[in-house]
């Protein structure tokens, strides 16, 4: 999680805000933003004074993709920032007032004490980076987090494990690192019980899950050699380095 984004999505439920109120006459219409400071998390609430939101967008999935709050828009920003927002640990939380919508951005607090280890990683002795995970978004922010420090990067994505198992078999002996996601869909094998069964080395394992849930749950073990990172602290755990 960097400023930059959480400051992409702030500015992004702002504008939202406005044009919702677009109709007003300016001087009735306003946007509020204000922040609370608890002892595990921040909460940021952006409040307006517009038509609220529709009652199916409030319904429990209401946020998604080609859901809109807008007449004429199709509801992708709200619901990327949701989606990114889980990613990190966070929440997005919506809601109407007596007159308006309030948005309601709760930001955990990641204290040095919770978070472990820095990770590097050398991606410069690979032939390929593999990432397997079933939310696109996550592979838009590995393919950007990536190319920043290896623009040339030869990524191969994966939203679904059939796809993986076929470019495995195809390409065996390739020297690649893999990026897993531990919870891949029903009816999938978790990405702990694939990077067991390929005995892969050069992997990292993702999880919003701990490490007691996981091996409960996979009724297996992590391997000592295996990198586990948990979700709340993916993008400050992890960072790659271009050491050839």
């Amino acid at each position: 999680m960097t400023i930059k984004y959480i400051e992409a999505i702030l500015s992004n439920i702002i504008n939202n805000a406005t044009e919702a109120m677009a109709s007003m006459p300016m001087q009735d219409a306003y946007v509020e933003v204000s922040s609370r400071l608890k002892s595990q998390t921040v909460e940021i609430i952006i409040k307006d004074n517009g038509p609220g939101f529709s009652k199916r967008f409030l319904k429990p999935g209401g946020i998604k993709r080609g859901n809109s709050v807008k007449i004429n828009g199709n509801g992708i920003g709200l619901a990327s920032a949701r989606e990114r927002l889980i990613s990190w640990g966070a929440e997005l939380q919506i809601s109407n007032r007596n007159f308006g919508a309030q948005v309601s951005v709760v930001i955990p607090i990641c204290s040095e004490q919770s978070s472990d280890e820095q990770l590097s990683f050398n991606l410069s002795q690979y032939e390929y980076v593999v990432i397997l995970d079933d939310n696109r978004l996550m592979h838009e922010l590995w393919n950007i987090k990536i190319r920043e420090v290896y623009p040339d990067c030869k990524i191969h994505n994966f939203l679904e494990t059939y796809s993986f198992d076929t470019w495995i078999k195809k390409n065996k002996g390739s020297n690649f690192f893999l990026i897993s996601d531990y919870s891949l869909g029903p009816d999938c094998p978790t990405g702990l019980q694939i990077i067991n069964k390929l005995n892969h080395k050069d992997s990292v394992l993702i999880s919003g899950h701990d490490i007691q849930h996981i091996e409960k749950n996979s009724k297996q073990r992590l391997p000592t050699w295996l990198s586990y990172v948990n979700k709340e602290f993916l993008h400050t755990r992890i960072s790659f380095e271009n050491s050839r």
